[in-house]
């Protein structure tokens, strides 16, 4: 791990996978750039894991309209997978000791 600051920004520059990574962190702030190699870090240790990060949520009006379609055929009593719910799912009300 090396992060050194040959100007006004740090750079960082480290191996992984035989493969050197070299790139600014656009930071004059050492916490901030130890940080940025950090990450850039774990961004390629997920990648090589096969961990996928997720796209944002869809936003609630588009979830509510995917819902309506769903429900609007006839999937109401279904699981995501297609299964049939077992009839003892219902929601209960938790009351305190």
């Amino acid at each position: 791990m090396a992060l050194y600051k040959p100007g006004k920004v740090f750079w960082y520059e480290f191996m992984f996978n035989r493969e050197r990574y070299r790139e600014t962190t656009k930071s004059s702030n050492e916490r901030a750039a130890r940080q940025i190699e950090a990450v850039e870090r774990v961004r390629l240790a997920k990648g090589e894991s096969g961990i996928k990060d997720r796209g944002p949520a869809p936003p609630l009006f588009e979830f509510r309209a995917a819902t309506r379609d769903r429900d609007r055929d006839g999937l109401r009593g279904q699981t995501c997978h297609g299964e049939q719910k077992p009839p003892d799912t219902e929601l209960r009300v938790c009351r305190p000791l």
